[in-house]
């Protein structure tokens, strides 16, 4: 119990912060973003146990470059020469709560989590984009990562057959 409460007070705070550094400059602290990994890997192997670490690496690792392979295909047809992806679309800050995040879940809740995350990222970037703004994914996802815990905490759903 008191490591539960300890986990999910630890968790929101680096999620609050995360959020913040973004919206405010685009920028997040690599220590801030290593101790957030660091913390879900920890509540992974502590809830789940290591074995189950080990699967959700694989799971995401194999559903991140089956992504990364659409993004660079995608750009790639629409600009006719190998994009860059890296810090002019996608920054280091989001994929290292990509991944963070990633390997906290198993396959399906991984596939709905960022299925959901990216559909909502997508909707706030078109809105942002009248403003000429960048989407903030990292504070957008580690929110969301919060609400996703919440909502399976209230309404657990038995998705693995």
């Amino acid at each position: 119990m008191g490591f539960n409460i300890a986990f999910y007070s630890i968790l929101s705070l680096l999620s609050v912060i995360i959020c913040y550094q973004d919206l405010r400059s685009r920028l997040v602290s690599a220590w801030l973003l290593i101790l957030y990994i660091v913390v879900l890997v920890t509540g992974t192997v502590w809830f789940s146990g290591f074995q189950v670490l080990i699967q959700n690496i694989i799971s995401a690792a194999c559903y991140f470059l089956l992504c990364t392979l659409g993004v660079f295909t995608y750009y790639f047809l629409k600009e006719g020469q190998r994009p860059k992806i890296m810090d002019s679309k996608f920054g280091w800050a989001d994929a290292l709560v990509c991944i963070g995040i990633g390997i906290s879940l198993d396959l399906i809740s991984l596939i709905l989590f960022f299925t959901a995350a990216f559909i909502i990222s997508a909707v706030i970037g078109l809105l942002l984009q009248q403003k000429n703004k960048t989407v903030p994914l990292a504070g957008i996802l580690v929110i969301l990562y919060l609400v996703f815990i919440c909502i399976s905490a209230c309404f657990p759903l038995d998705l693995m057959l």
